[in-house]
């Protein structure tokens, strides 16, 4: 249980959680070949906020894109290819924005 995470979704009223698992679901198999290098790799929670901000890119050339030029750079940045180093740095910085 020491490296057991939990993510906690808020849902709209009338939004069944099963249809937000089947969409993250449809996104990772539909993204994965974007995203994901290695097949059977469960998805960590860089990949969930990843997935969720691409997400609000609508037109998919964007979404490459946003992914190339957005996500990737932070991702080399402050992962360097460990994803347990990019999630530090997302927890460090929602840390910080919750402080203020």
């Amino acid at each position: 249980l020491e490296r057991t995470h939990v993510i906690v979704f808020e849902l709209p009223d009338g939004v069944a959680a099963e249809s937000m698992y089947e969409l993250f679901a449809q996104r990772e198999r539909a993204l994965g070949s974007l995203f994901c290098t290695f097949s059977g790799v469960a998805m960590g929670e860089a990949d969930l906020v990843r997935n969720l901000l691409l997400a609000h890119v609508a037109d998919e050339e964007a979404r490459v894109e946003a992914y190339d030029t957005l996500w990737l750079p932070l991702e080399r940045r402050h992962g360097d290819g460990r994803p347990d180093r990019l999630e530090a740095f997302l927890r460090h910085f929602l840390d910080q924005q919750l402080d203020q």
